[in-house]
């Protein structure tokens, strides 16, 4: 999982609650920094990218539009945590899953493993 927050407490509670649910978990402060991460880590599989959309240097919308431009990037689920999830129009294009609306419940995260992991390819 990669996690994308400019808030270091926000990063710190969707880290503890993945890994309690089992899951590896890498951060990054902004959209930079995540498609860095994504580009020269090719030997880490992200399965589930878990984004802001406010951050400084390179916000998730901007991130999102350069992921879709990487093949081997493209098709990483998405899922945008915002406290105003509510309210955010609905990205229908892949590979936006949802949204999570803080503050992040254990079980909503839950739910949205058991799809990706639901959608995995057979290794």
């Amino acid at each position: 999982m990669l996690v994308v927050d400019d808030y270091d407490d926000a990063r710190a509670s969707m880290r503890d609650i993945l890994e309690d649910l089992g899951q590896h978990v890498t951060e990054a402060a902004n959209g930079r920094d995540a498609l860095h991460f994504l580009i020269f880590h090719r030997e880490v599989k992200v399965k589930l990218i878990i984004l802001d959309l406010q951050m400084p240097t390179m916000n998730g919308w901007e991130f999102l539009t350069l992921l879709r431009s990487y093949v081997r990037l493209a098709l990483i689920p998405v899922v945008i945590a915002s406290a105003h999830a509510s309210s955010l129009p609905s990205p229908n294009a892949p590979p936006v899953l949802g949204c999570l609306k803080l503050p992040y419940q254990p079980k909503e995260l839950s739910a949205v493993l058991q799809i990706v992991n639901n959608n995995a390819e057979p290794s």
